[in-house]
């Protein structure tokens, strides 16, 4: 009978992207991993490029998030690509003669049961997708059991409009004047057993003509 292959751990928060392909690099790299497993130098050098891009253009991107969906962009392509890069380094790992599951724990590529921090935690939204009929609001479900949002016409009164257990979230409120443009700012937080924990997102500015 086979050994069944654990599951590789790749991060889905961009919070845990760059600390998480750090690692992986520096064990790869001065670890000595690369070398272990045979991975090639012009391959560490495209991982290298990755290592370097990923934490600037999530800077950026937070940076610009109020102004710039372009930095968001190339933010989500970036670390697409990073991806794609690095995840065939663990495949082939993993399926070497030689492979140790503790190389697996060094690169990080192992999932840990950290505790979920109910004071710290914050929902990440992926994508916000402004239609003629709705604002659609993609995030990250994680460990918890849904999202509440709230959404303000002056970013300063805040409601509840609604809470959800599955991305994405779907606004289809009409304008309160009709054929006039509105500005609505939206922001989500955790909730957990029904009850709030953690923190409020990102506020996130959409002008929208709902009719």
């Amino acid at each position: 009978m086979g050994t069944i292959k654990k599951a590789i751990y790749y991060p889905t928060q961009d919070s845990q992207v760059a600390p998480y392909y750090k690692n992986a690099y520096i064990q790869l790299d001065t670890g000595g991993l690369a070398t272990k497993y045979g991975i090639i130098p012009a391959t560490m050098t495209i991982i290298q490029g990755h290592n370097t891009n990923i934490p600037t253009v999530i800077s950026k991107a937070n940076t610009d998030k109020q102004v710039s969906k372009e930095s968001n962009k190339l933010k989500n392509e970036e670390l697409e690509r990073a991806k794609k890069a690095i995840m065939p380094i663990f495949e082939a790992i993993q399926a070497a003669p030689n492979f140790d599951e503790a190389d697996a724990e060094l690169l990080g590529i192992r999932r840990a049961k950290v505790p979920v921090d109910y004071d710290s935690v914050v929902p990440e939204v992926t994508k916000v997708t402004n239609l003629p009929d709705k604002v659609i609001i993609d995030w990250i479900k994680g460990f918890l059991d849904g999202v509440i949002i709230e959404c303000s016409y002056d970013n300063l009164v805040w409601a509840e409009i609604g809470r959800v257990m599955k991305s994405p979230f779907e606004d289809t409120r009409k304008n309160k004047v009709a054929h006039t443009p509105e500005i609505r700012y939206y922001r989500l937080r955790y909730f957990k057993n029904d009850r709030p924990v953690g923190q409020y997102c990102d506020v996130v500015k959409v002008t929208c003509d709902i009719e």
